[in-house]
């Protein structure tokens, strides 16, 4: 049957144990239910899971720091199925294994629910398996804090891999800065499936992924707002240099980008399908074999911006909006962006079509175009319908 265990209060260190399919280096849990954990978890490791606390259980609010903490298996710090919020700085944790349920989980692993998780995550990774910071399944509240140095060594999501229902009506909140951040697989810093995000806000530097979404990809979720700016980011084999975003919502993007790249389509942004509003400048970023240098998507909002240095080897030096309907209003300038060997050296928007019930609808572009060129057809761009064209060209 089930155990009731009362607030534990108190510091942990040096603790260890030597298990098989169980774990937690200080403190075990087994068909418990427990109250809140405050205090500090130091040098606990399990050859287990769950290097300083592992739980078939539903405990309380966790608060205190976890430092050099490991597990053989999944969860370096916690491995837990349902625990309150999460306060606390992790830091030099790390995790071996790999489990169905809580992936890698290089800190923290939950299947079941999570509430707030809060505090600064450094030094941290996952040897095997998804999330190198942490990885959920079930029910999550919000994400705040900082990753540094944390990666995913042999899995996706180099911090976060996330599928959840968020106990947030709009959906969860990740507000986060992440540097020096990697994956093997997809998503080098976050990986979402099946997830409802609100917003993202936090910058990404030096961050990147084997697979597609240099710094987030998105599988079958949805976020509705990205806020950040993005340096030295890529794709080593995949699209989306930045930002791989699955259907379903139509993502409105802030931030600027720099230095970042994709080996196919969509150099910083792959969208499959609609994409929202991109607000943000763009600086030295190509598609090594794709289209989209900068930008792919089937249609967008509204683009504003400048575009500088940019290519891409196939069609849409700088912006690929593929195919469908789009009355996107383009605004900024181009300058050095190219098309190696397709059409558009700047924009290749073929499908853009005005509306039959709006004439007035269809794609307006505003800004001047310097130093542009194509392959083939469209030195500049190589539009469908297009309403208003306001802008110089000079060497293209």
């Amino acid at each position: 049957g089930f155990v009731n265990v009362g607030n534990i209060t108190g510091d942990f260190t040096g603790n260890y144990a030597v298990v098989s399919g169980m774990g937690g280096g200080a403190i075990f849990f087994n068909n418990t239910t427990a109250g809140d954990i405050t205090g500090d978890f130091t040098g606990n490791y399990t050859t287990g899971s769950g290097g300083a606390i592992k739980g078939f259980a539903t405990i309380g609010n966790v608060t205190g720091d976890f430092i050099g903490c490991y597990a053989g298996g999944s969860g370096g710090a916690i491995e837990i199925y349902n625990v309150g919020n999460i306060t606390g700085n992790f830091t030099d944790c790390h995790s071996e294994g790999n489990s169905l349920y809580y992936g890698g989980a290089g800190a923290i692993g939950v299947d079941g629910s999570v509430g707030n998780i809060t505090g600064d995550f450094t030094n941290i990774y996952a040897l095997n398996g998804d999330g190198g910071a942490i990885h959920l399944l079930g029910l999550a509240g919000d994400i705040k804090g900082d990753f540094t140095n944390v990666h995913a060594y042999n899995g996706d999501g180099g911090a976060i891999w996330l599928n959840i229902s968020s106990a947030n009506e709009n959906g969860m909140n990740i507000e986060s800065n992440f540097n020096n951040v990697t994956a093997s697989g997809i998503g080098g810093a976050i990986n979402l499936c099946s997830s409802s995000i609100d917003k993202i806000k936090g910058d990404f530097t030096d961050v990147h992924a084997g697979g597609s979404g240099g710094a987030i990809y998105v599988q079958g979720g949805s976020i509705n707002d990205i806020e950040g700016n993005f340096k030295n980011v890529y794709s080593e084999t995949g699209r989306g240099g930045a930002l791989y975003l699955g259907q379903r919502v139509a993502t409105n993007v802030t931030g600027d980008f720099e230095n970042v790249h994709a080996y196919s389509d969509g150099g910083a942004i792959y969208k499959m399908d609609n994409l929202g509003n991109v607000t943000g400048n763009f600086t030295d970023i190509y598609s090594e074999n794709g289209s989209g240098g900068a930008i792919y998507a089937l249609s967008a909002g509204d683009i504003t911006g400048d575009f500088t240095n940019i290519h891409a080897k196939g069609n849409g030096g700088a912006i690929n909006l593929n195919r469908g309907y789009s009355d996107s209003i383009i605004t900024g300038n181009f300058t050095n962006t190219y098309s190696e060997t397709g059409m558009g050296g700047a924009i290749y928007a073929p499908g853009t079509m005005a509306s039959a019930a709006d004439p007035d609808t269809g794609l307006n572009i505003s800004g001047d175009f310097s130093n542009i060129h194509a392959a083939t057809g469209g030195g500049a761009l190589y539009l469908g319908s297009v309403n208003n064209i306001i802008g110089d060209f000079t060497d293209v």
